[in-house]
């Protein structure tokens, strides 16, 4: 499972490092980024957590955020996150603060809360049905993170790369695609 997490991470990576080159030769050519006011965005990607007492694990990621545009470079917003995996389903819910520092890079911090629920295995003791779910917590999370656009028209694809930082003790990589209709 760690190798999965590893080689994620490095595939994000190199995505990034290939859309920004790819990029500053669009943006070379075109002018600037185009921008916004408002921005609506659905992620589908990857989560995989990293904790000291636990093994790694790496679930299906789907999400939805806002960002609205206070100027040139800056914006606020709202994001939610589900992350399903076999054992466990958690939910974000995010405030990010945007920075838009050159072309289609965004960067984020955004705090909120993350509300986990474990999934119960058909052969657990006193479980009535497989996927019935038990002992739902919620923690503070703090979400770090950036992404790049590619513009088309209204419309953009970005590839993006989070961390966050849950609890005191559970950390986890987000990676994934946004794709994006500013407005």
């Amino acid at each position: 499972m760690r190798n999965l997490s590893i080689g994620c991470t490095a595939t994000v990576l190199a995505m990034l490092y290939a859309g920004a080159v790819a990029a500053q030769e669009h943006q070379d050519s075109e002018g600037t980024h185009e921008m916004h006011r408002n921005h609506l965005a659905l992620f589908l990607g990857g989560t995989s957590k990293v904790s000291a007492s636990e093994l790694p694990t790496t679930a299906f990621t789907i999400g939805a955020d806002y960002e609205r545009r206070l100027g040139e470079f800056f914006g606020i917003g709202l994001a939610v996150d589900a992350a399903i995996g076999e054992h466990d389903r958690d939910f974000l819910v995010l405030l990010p603060v945007f920075a838009h520092p050159v072309g289609g890079w965004k960067l984020l911090v955004a705090p909120g809360v993350e509300v986990g629920k474990e999934v119960v295995d058909e052969g657990d003791v006193g479980a009535e049905s497989e996927g019935e779910t038990s002992g739902t917590e919620g923690f503070f999370a703090l979400r770090l993170g950036m992404d790049y656009a590619f513009d088309f028209g209204r419309f953009s694809i970005a590839p993006g790369l989070y961390f966050d930082i849950i609890g005191q003790s559970r950390n986890a990589w987000v990676y994934g695609l946004v794709f994006g209709y500013g407005f």
